[in-house]
């Protein structure tokens, strides 16, 4: 079962304070998306399901290819033409 949670009202807020602090490069690889800010996400440290909480000291920029392997540990793969993203299993 997946649980969901609250990012809560100023999460937006957070999560700017969040790429604007990293100069809008991914922590993880150190990509600058300054002209493609969509791309770079704010991601929990301690993850909210294990007690983290919603502050901008629990918060890192990653792009969205680091995000999706911290997460998923998934690959991008070229050969489809919608660059899907395929979840490994471990």
């Amino acid at each position: 079962m997946v649980k969901f949670y609250s990012y809560g009202d100023n999460w937006q807020e957070l999560s700017t304070q969040c790429k604007i602090r990293a100069k809008f490069k991914c922590h993880r690889c150190g990509r600058d998306f300054s002209n493609n800010k969509i791309a770079l996400h704010a991601h929990h440290i301690i993850p909210l399901s294990k007690g983290g909480r919603n502050v901008l000291s629990n918060l890192v920029a990653l792009c969205e290819e680091c995000h999706s392997k911290e997460h998923h540990k998934t690959i991008n793969t070229s050969r489809f033409k919608s660059k899907s993203r395929h979840r490994i299993h471990p």
